[in-house]
């Protein structure tokens, strides 16, 4: 029983040991010096991930924007990044940006997570909602207005590798022994088809018409219907002749 439950601890620990460091920062569109200031913890447990950000998140925005001029922040870029333990410098994490202005009139704010096959983050995009379709920045912006992203509901999902639909491949054509496409027999026309019971149909009439009284010819089948019989013709002959007298 001591060592089932050694193993569930070891694992528990294992499971939440996966964490990353999640950070952000403020830029210019035209400069990327700004440094990156820690924003929170990702915790990875099983399927479940959860974001856990620092206590001095809005003092942090706060500081960003701070030494931005009012014009400069419909141009300014709000960047969340993750850092990967294999990575060296913060040149190679994984970075996602969206318009500082949004943070003023956004409710809610979404991250998501890419893992890779060994259930570890590789890439973040990082969205805000609700934003004009066409991205332009709100009428007003004012630099409070980001010190809000503590307040924002916050969705944190991980996608998972997944494959692609098989491409549902046609059975390729049969061919000739010379490589070529062979042809398909061209359908047969309807006279192709039955010519045959045509032909045993027209055999049929000419059979039944050459033994019929229309095969005579109209004079000798008119003569011969005159005469009448020749067996009546007998017996319309002569009648009884005169008696003789005694």
């Amino acid at each position: 029983m001591l060592s089932l439950l050694t193993v569930v601890l070891v694992t528990a620990v294992h499971v939440y040991a996966a964490q990353f460091n999640v950070y952000h920062r403020v830029v210019q569109s035209t400069s990327t010096r700004a440094p990156f200031v820690q924003r929170g913890t990702l915790n990875l447990v099983g399927s479940n991930a959860n974001l856990e950000s620092v206590s001095t998140l809005s003092e942090d925005l706060a500081r960003f924007t701070q030494s931005l001029n009012s014009e400069d922040l419909g141009g300014a870029l709000y960047q969340v990044a993750l850092q990967r333990p294999e990575d060296s410098s913060q040149t190679e994490w994984a970075v996602s940006s969206v318009k500082l202005c949004h943070l003023s009139s956004s409710t809610a704010q979404t991250f998501h997570f890419y893992l890779s096959g060994e259930d570890k983050p590789y890439a973040v995009n990082y969205f805000l909602s609700p934003v004009d379709h066409s991205g332009s920045c709100p009428r007003q912006v004012s630099k409070s207005g980001a010190e809000r992203v503590s307040q924002l509901n916050t969705t944190v999902l991980l996608r998972r590798p997944s494959s692609p639909p098989s491409p549902e491949l046609k059975t390729p054509p049969p061919l000739t022994p010379e490589g070529q496409v062979v042809q398909p027999i061209p359908e047969k026309s309807w006279l192709q088809k039955y010519w045959f019971y045509i032909a045993i149909f027209f055999v049929a009439i000419r059979a039944f018409t050459s033994s019929s009284p229309s095969a005579i010819p109209a004079k000798q089948y008119l003569l011969t219907v005159l005469a009448g019989p020749p067996d009546e013709e007998g017996k319309q002959g002569g009648g009884g002749g005169a008696r003789k007298q005694a």
